[in-house]
């Protein structure tokens, strides 16, 4: 009875380390198969992460190159604010310049008997013609015809000369 227990034993350990010998090669075999899985999940995610690494990679080049149109426009706004800005202080002193000249001429044509402008000029300040403001004036009529330039007397006042006292320019 005794070999037989020794038998039985060796049969039931036996059965259980093949049973333990399939379990290990079913784990392994799983193991393996998660191993598999495991690598190709790897892989995935490496070429993912590779893929939102050049995604970002060509975000930021994209940024970057926007940035640098941004700054080139801002620099070519400046710069051109900056031309508008001496243009509009150069046309300022330029209008000065020109207010200073007028002013000047205009203190010179203040003496409608030493008048510089044209005839056009004098009438639109006076009203009334050079030779007629003369005799306005207390001068008569004869010297402010004759003491006014040809180019300041309407045709009017050359006629007048010429018929009435008959000289002409």
């Amino acid at each position: 009875m005794r070999k037989f227990n020794i038998i039985i034993i060796s049969l039931l350990s036996l059965s259980l380390l093949g049973a333990c010998s399939n379990s290990n090669s079913n784990d392994k075999a799983s193991s393996d198969s998660s191993k598999s899985s495991s690598l190709k999940a790897k892989e995935s995610s490496i070429k993912k992460a590779q893929s939102e690494s050049k995604k970002a990679e060509s975000e930021k080049a994209a940024s970057e190159n926007t940035a640098a149109t941004n700054s080139q426009q801002v620099t070519q706004q400046q710069n051109s604010d900056s031309y508008q800005t001496q243009n509009n202080a150069q046309q300022a002193q330029n209008n000065n310049n020109t207010y200073q000249a007028n002013k000047q001429t205009s203190n010179s044509q203040n003496d409608p008997y030493n008048y510089q402008g044209t005839l056009s000029d004098f009438v639109n300040e006076y009203g009334v013609s050079p030779a007629y403001y003369k005799i306005q004036h207390g001068m008569s009529e004869q010297d402010a015809l004759q003491s006014t330039p040809a180019g300041m007397k309407t045709s009017g006042e050359m006629q007048l000369e010429w018929s009435k006292y008959g000289t002409r320019e």
